[in-house]
């Protein structure tokens, strides 16, 4: 089932956060970091939105239009979440110590909220 898949994912995604390389306390990598933070967070959203029957999620504006609908409360944390991970990706950005644990807080109120 597709939850099963998402779940595997974030926890794997997770897993990978607690290597020394990319672990968010301590890495060389803050932005790889986020990133895989970010996607973690999409593959909980994911999962919450697959049980509850919305499992043809095909980019980020369509999830946004579902959290909307499915997760209201999660939809600022994870806009907010895109758009750092988007920085770090696309317009170079160097994050910094706030970024990350920014970063931190971001997840960790997607994990509470999906």
């Amino acid at each position: 089932p597709v939850d099963t898949e998402h779940e595997w994912q974030a926890t794997h995604n997770a897993r990978l956060l607690c290597e020394p390389l990319l672990d968010p306390r301590s890495t060389q990598y803050p932005d790889w970091a986020i990133n895989v933070m970010f996607y973690r967070a999409v593959h909980i959203i994911d999962k919450a939105l697959a049980c509850r029957g919305v499992i043809d999620v095909r980019n980020h504006e369509h999830r946004k239009k579902s959290i909307a609908r499915h997760l209201r409360g999660c939809l600022g944390y994870f806009q907010a979440f895109e758009e750092l991970s988007r920085k770090t990706r696309y317009e170079v950005m160097r994050p910094t110590r706030t970024d990350v644990e920014d970063a931190l807080q971001l997840l960790s109120n997607i994990e509470r909220g999906a």
